[in-house]
């Protein structure tokens, strides 16, 4: 009976063991990286038009100034970081999302730009080649 025991527990433990540790899955464990385009650029403000067709739902439309419609765009949040990165209008880069930004205060101009209601705070990866 002690050995049916001894067996019961080394079982129970493995479980656990296989339970606690199996909540550290890759997939939890991967961040996911999308690609935008960066579409407009003035002063404290940066607008990115998602790129990824499987994530195109994480995007809103917004019409730029020249009457452009863009279908799946979000502004920077975190626009001192995002332009150390140096990414210009036009480029494309890999990015991921951040949950909380790093930045500090930075200086940029006093200007103003119209943007999508939708704000994210991102990191840049690497520039992309077209």
């Amino acid at each position: 009976m002690t050995n049916r025991f001894m067996k019961y527990r080394r079982l129970l433990a493995i479980a656990g063991l296989f339970l606690v540790t199996g909540g550290c899955t890759s997939s939890r464990m991967t961040v996911q990286t999308y690609r935008g385009q960066l579409v407009a650029a003035y002063c404290a403000f940066a607008v990115v038009d998602i790129q990824n067709p499987d994530v195109f739902e994480e995007g809103v439309e917004w019409r730029d100034g020249s009457g452009t419609l863009h279908r799946n765009t979000f502004t920077v949040a975190n626009i001192c970081d995002f332009y150390k990165a140096g990414i210009r209008v036009g480029e494309t880069f890999e990015y991921r999302l951040k949950q909380v930004p790093s930045e500090k205060d930075c200086e940029v101009c006093l200007g103003y730009m119209e943007t999508p209601s939708l704000r994210k705070t991102i990191e840049v990866i690497r520039k992309t080649e077209k």
